[in-house]
């Protein structure tokens, strides 16, 4: 669990000039990236904890994430993988009462979402993704879904259906 002091508003229902939001998120995203630039970058594809902690009783959930966009959005410049890309990273959101700030929390895939996978090109350094590929692939092999690498379907794209625990290739 990572924290970050940080003071956040009531998302959406926050009303402040343009100029005012973009300065404070801005300032939210560096005390994010400062948090985080030490921290061991946890393998994709995972989920993401967003736990917005404040001394109010809270916001609707509509507002919670807006109130933790700034986060999500440095999160996943870090992580290296858009926020659109909801099999990638999955971000769910909570919130606890206490000192004003943020814990983050990252875990396993969410079951059930499709995981996809790009096989890049032979001979070429491994990048981080490709890492995580990697050590998603030994995980199915060590769990016995996959028998051995033979078994990897040998495709320009793969699919991983953790709901089923099956590889499925195909194309692009």
């Amino acid at each position: 669990m990572i924290t970050v002091p940080l003071r956040t508003v009531p998302g959406l229902n926050a009303r402040e000039h343009f100029a005012v939001r973009s300065k404070r998120v801005r300032k939210e995203r560096e005390a994010v990236a400062w948090i985080l630039r030490d921290q061991p970058k946890p393998l994709v594809p995972c989920t993401v904890v967003l736990t917005r902690v404040a001394p109010s009783a809270g916001v609707d959930d509509d507002n919670l994430v807006g109130a933790l966009k700034g986060v999500r959005d440095e999160i996943a410049k870090w992580l290296g993988v858009d926020d659109r890309h909801r099999n990638q990273v999955r971000y769910r959101y909570a919130e606890a009462r206490g000192e004003w700030g943020v814990r983050i929390d990252f875990g396993p895939p969410v079951v059930g979402a499709q995981l996809a996978f790009d096989i890049a090109d032979e001979g070429s350094a491994p990048t981080q993704r490709e890492r995580s590929i990697d050590a998603a692939l030994s995980m199915l092999i060590e769990a016995g879904r996959i028998l051995d690498a033979a078994q990897v379907p040998t495709a320009d794209r793969m699919v991983w259906d953790p709901a089923t625990n099956t590889v499925i290739g195909g194309r692009k």
